[in-house]
């Protein structure tokens, strides 16, 4: 029974020790490393197969938005719910990129190319002080965000029932180019905010389980920016 109890103490000991180190840049870097390397490793495979996985794809879909709300509501879920996030969501990634890479060859490395090229440049700007993340910057992008998921919804109800706002909206037209790069640009800012929520975080001095909550942050900014760079590319690949 002591020797039971000791243990116990010794235990909570330990946890009040972690919960005093405080979250770092480093350790949000280590971890962002992490996540990004397990989903390109997992997106490597899978675009080898892409069709297999594809079949999986409601099932990865629901899993993952699951997955990411639960770390939403708990941010210390990360520690444990991030790994597995990234290897479905690097392997769906992955799929979709081996069947674009199929149409159109070489689409692939260009997008990845110009997503850490943008990546990189919001860095950049946003630890230089040349972009500044004030509040009104934070609503005007959240409204943003908004207002083009809500926008997305409705023309895609909309090009169910019209195939003329269908080839508008998501054939090779001027239109669906500009959107596309309107969506590069926001999900290009997006990453800005990704790094505030870190600083945040860090200033804060939350303890470093909170660098799995900001890694993930970052996982989900990247993948999005990938993903929108890859349909931006496609119609210039399309044209030539």
């Amino acid at each position: 029974m002591i020797r039971s109890t000791n243990y116990v103490f010794k235990k909570a000991e330990e946890l009040t020790n972690v919960e005093f180190e405080t979250a770092s840049y480093s350790g949000v870097g280590i971890k962002t490393g992490i996540l990004l390397t397990i989903a390109f490793v997992t997106g490597l495979i899978s675009m080898a197969t892409p069709l297999f996985t594809l079949r999986f794809s409601l099932l990865i879909l629901i899993t993952t938005f699951i997955l990411s709300l639960i770390i939403a509501l708990s941010p210390r879920s990360a520690r444990v719910l991030s790994i597995p996030y990234a290897i479905l969501e690097g392997s769906l990634v992955g799929a979709i990129t081996g069947v674009y890479n199929a149409v159109y060859t070489g689409i692939a490395s260009t997008a990845l190319l110009l997503t850490i090229a943008i990546f990189l440049a919001g860095a950049v700007l946003y630890f230089t002080g040349v972009i500044r993340v004030t509040s009104f910057f934070r609503k005007f992008m959240y409204v943003a965000l908004l207002g083009a998921i809500l926008g997305s919804l409705f023309i895609w109800i909309a090009s169910l029932f019209n195939t003329e706002i269908q080839n508008i909206f998501y054939g090779n037209t001027s239109i669906a180019i500009v959107l596309s790069g309107i969506m590069v640009i926001l999900a290009g800012l997006y990453v800005v905010i990704s790094f505030d929520n870190t600083t945040r975080i860090v200033d804060s001095g939350l303890g470093k389980t909170y660098e799995w909550y900001a890694a993930f942050g970052i996982l989900l900014n990247v993948i999005w920016l990938y993903l929108e760079v890859l349909r931006f590319v496609s119609y210039f690949a399309k044209r030539d």
